[in-house]
């Protein structure tokens, strides 16, 4: 199948009040519009992050948006997000490895792992 590739990067922000809200750094270079668009993740936890993205692209007149994510944290969403091909369960735990880190570390590793806070310090 034919495929073009492109990024569309987001990022978190805190608003005027106490609410904390995403927006796009990056769009994508690509003109979208009537095409059909399968954003990729990593890891999908809250589902903010994909359900801005989700409906971004939607203002923009793409015909069809799916998701691929490697981990999905059902644990902790917030906003329900339809995930059309998963690769695993995560749980609720600090992972690394495999391109996950942690305030830059472990993400070297060659596998996915749950962080112990006796190790990593991250609580």
């Amino acid at each position: 199948m034919a495929h073009e590739s492109d990024w569309l990067e987001l990022t978190r922000y805190r608003g005027a009040g106490t609410g904390r809200g995403v927006r796009v750094r990056r769009p994508p270079q690509l003109c979208l519009a009537g095409r059909r668009v399968l954003l990729v993740d990593a890891v999908v936890s809250t589902g903010l992050s994909l359900g801005y993205a989700r409906a971004w692209l939607r203002r923009r007149a793409v015909e069809e948006v799916s998701v691929c994510a490697l981990l999905d944290r059902r644990s902790a969403r917030l906003v329900e997000v339809p995930l059309r091909y998963v690769g695993f369960d995560a749980p609720d735990e600090v992972l690394v490895g495999y391109g996950l880190s942690l305030r830059p570390h472990y993400q070297h590793l060659p596998g996915i792992a749950a962080l112990e806070d006796e190790v990593g310090g991250w609580r």
